[in-house]
Parts: C-alpha cells; sequence; structure tokens
C-alpha cells in the first residue's frame, strides 16, 4: 500500500514534522526519567503509601531502560528527519523499523491489558508507518532511477 500525502500533507513535510516532534519528546521525556531516577526514594514511598511494593531500585531500572529505548527512539527520528532532507531511503528505513517494532508492541500491550483506549492512536500510528513506508520507496526509487518520480508514475519507455 503507497499514499502519496499523510492526510492532507506532503509526505516530506510529514516526516519532518514527526522526525522533529519525536526529537523533542526525547529530550523532554528523558528529562523527566531522570528526575524520576534522582527521586526514585520519594516515589517509592508514595507508591507503598497506594499499596504497591516496588523498590527504589526497580524504579531506578525500569527508568533506566525506558530512557535507552527513548533514545534509541530519538536517533530513529533523526534519521527519519535526516533521510527526508538528505534523500537517503536507509536513514527513513531505521525510523521505519524502530516504530514497527513499537507497534508490534503496542498491540501486545493492548491485548494483554485489554485496554482498548488507545486504538484511534494505534491506527493513526500505523497509517503513519504507511506514509512513511511510501515516502521511503519514492525516496528509494529516486536514488535508483535518478528520477524526481517514482518508476510506477513514469511512462512505460522510460521505466
Amino acid at each position: 500500500m503507497v499514499v502519496e500525502k499523510f492526510c492532507c500533507f506532503r509526505l516530506e513535510s510529514t516526516a519532518k514534522f514527526f522526525g522533529w516532534l519525536g526529537v523533542i519528546g526525547t529530550v523532554l521525556l528523558t528529562i523527566i526519567s531522570i528526575v524520576g531516577i534522582v527521586n526514585a526514594h520519594e516515589l517509592s514511598a508514595a507508591l507503598q503509601k497506594q499499596g504497591l511494593k516496588i523498590s527504589e531500585g526497580d524504579i531506578q531500572l525500569f527508568l533506566y531502560i525506558y530512557i535507552v529505548l527513548v533514545l534509541i527512539s530519538g536517533a530513529a527520528s533523526i534519521c527519519l528527519i535526516l533521510g527526508t532532507v538528505q534523500k537517503r531511503h536507509n536513514l527513513v528505513l531505521v525510523w521505519l523499523i524502530a516504530n514497527a517494532v513499537g507497534i508490534v508492541f503496542s498491540i501486545i500491550f493492548m491485548f494483554l491489558f485489554s485496554s482498548y483506549s488507545s486504538l484511534i492512536g494505534l491506527a493513526l500510528n500505523i497509517y503513519l508507518w504507511i506514509a512513511m513506508f511510501s515516502l521511503y520507496k519514492r525516496i528509494k526509487s529516486e536514488r535508483q532511477t535518478g528520477f524526481s518520480r517514482p518508476a510506477e508514475f513514469m511512462p512505460k519507455q522510460m521505466a
């Protein structure tokens, strides 16, 4: 499945927007997680008051793992931006792989915890993935043919 636009926006504009949104989100989530690591003792005490026995070490371990995953996502967002600007399909592929893994985990967690409230967000995320896959195919086709239009849109004698 190939799309020409994401809603009414050009695929390149969409890639840059969501790439920068991912970078900004990475910075903010990393800062919040570091604050959580620093205040893990207070978080553990607050959770214990609510009946959840989660140790300070467990909170810190979770947040360290979360920071690694957020940084990987941020690196993928940077690859999406650079791949779009520099017309390098392999960089867009990094984002596609990282987000495909994220979509699979979202589906698994949705079924495990019977939390279907995120179904609309999941559908939008899949649509965004399809749009970025379309961009990937377009950039790859442009690099291989030297033309700015994908091969399937060229006249038969040129393709």
